[in-house]
């Protein structure tokens, strides 16, 4: 078995890169001695001399060659290693820059990031709310980290990664008389349907729901988000379609009711949206790990 040590291991690697004990020995900081001692007692624990000595010049012997190749190896998984081991230090500072659709941005994310605060402190977040997508065009043009979006989506240059389901539910105006009876999605198509605006995960997932039923609805009022949707609502001006997770309890008590529709299938998927070319940075890495821990 042969014995060696890491030191033994760079410094013939120096010595062979060059060809010459006294540039290894500039290289390295140490005397043209010592590093022949290195390369000497590496060659007694390999047990075949490494380099061919011509006066002073030498050359690399067939056993020389083979350990350079192998050096040049373990020293480039050793820099990876370290730079491991830097990233998982990295993640515990620095700046998160995420963008995410109305739901996930503010209904679904904000527990993750309480947990990711406790977990790295140190690390500022920042989270833009857009639209489904807004936030693949953002995701193109660079500066964000991560990406998450309501809806399933093929973008060129862009990493689709599911990270969960969502379901959307019908809702009225309490008393309305589609709360208290189920209804067909003729009928609901019937109603005035207040919806986000295009380009929106929610109102994408709907629609194509309608489409695949053969349903068109006769009358369409666009608002800008899901919170201007429910007061809306809440008022009578018409139904809605939006997350189930953006209802509350007290909600469901005082001003929306869930409307019942036979025949209809509102599940859709949630994920993130990431660069194809760009590693993930550390703390970007960290924040997918914490998601991990959260319910979806």
């Amino acid at each position: 078995m042969i014995e060696m040590n890491f030191r033994h291991m760079r410094v013939f690697y120096v010595v062979a890169k060059h060809l010459s004990y006294s540039r290894a020995a500039e290289e390295l900081y140490v005397s043209q001695p010592a590093i022949s001692q290195q390369v000497q007692e590496l060659e007694k624990a390999v047990g075949s001399p490494l380099f061919y000595r011509q006066g002073k010049r030498i050359s690399l012997t067939e056993a020389g060659r083979r350990v350079y190749e192998y050096a040049q190896r373990v020293l480039d998984q050793t820099e990876e290693l370290e730079q491991t081991v830097r990233e998982l230090d990295d993640a515990t500072r620095g700046n998160l820059r995420l963008i995410a659709s109305s739901s996930l941005g503010a209904y679904i994310l904000p527990s993750s990031l309480a947990l990711f605060r406790e977990l790295y402190p140190a690390v500022e977040v920042s989270l833009q709310v857009s639209n489904s997508q807004q936030v693949a065009a953002t995701m193109l043009q660079g500066g964000y980290h991560l990406g998450f979006v309501s809806m399933e989506m093929e973008v060129p240059g862009l990493q689709w990664q599911t990270l969960g389901t969502d379901e959307l539910v019908i809702v009225a105006k309490n008393g309305h008389p589609s709360t208290r009876a189920t209804v067909t999605l003729d009928e609901l198509c019937d109603e005035t349907l207040i919806l986000r605006e295009s380009g929106s995960g929610t109102r994408r997932s709907f629609e194509l729901e309608l489409e695949r039923q053969g349903c068109k609805p006769r009358r369409v009022v666009e608002m800008g988000n899901t919170e201007a949707i429910k007061r809306a609502v809440a008022a009578g001006l018409g139904v809605s379609a939006i997350s189930r997770r953006s209802l509350t309890e007290q909600e469901l008590e005082a001003s929306l009711g869930l409307v019942r529709v036979t025949g209809i299938d509102l599940r859709r998927p949630l994920g993130i949206l990431t660069h194809k070319s760009v590693r993930l940075a550390p703390v970007a890495l960290a924040f997918s790990a914490a998601l991990q821990k959260a319910s979806f």
